[in-house]
């Protein structure tokens, strides 16, 4: 799909929307780490972890231009030199600052 430019409201707003996103992100991970440590409060350890991947995996489409929907915005709309993260990249360093990572 070619890249359009968007006009400047239209970024404007999705700005605020990863913004949001983003904001989310942590604040999920942020409360699993506060109250469901040691296996406290498994259901809504399940939830906040629920939370963070669905706002991970939207900051992530954004990240790697994965617009999948005719009226998606990317980092590439932002800046048209962007040519998104690659999807390892993100994940090894998602999983070093969330301690998902694969215990050994």
């Amino acid at each position: 799909m070619p890249l359009t430019i968007r006009k400047s409201r239209n970024l404007e707003a999705a700005a605020h929307d990863v913004c949001y996103e983003m904001m989310r992100l942590g604040d999920a991970l942020t409360i699993r780490k506060q109250f469901c440590s040691g296996g406290r409060e498994e259901s809504l350890a399940r939830l906040l972890l629920e939370a963070f991947l669905l706002h991970y995996r939207n900051i992530r489409d954004f990240l790697m231009n994965a617009d999948k929907h005719p009226d998606d915005i990317t980092a590439s709309h932002f800046n048209l030199y962007w040519q998104g993260v690659p999807g390892k990249t993100i994940r090894r360093k998602q999983n070093r600052e969330t301690g998902f990572a694969k215990k050994n």
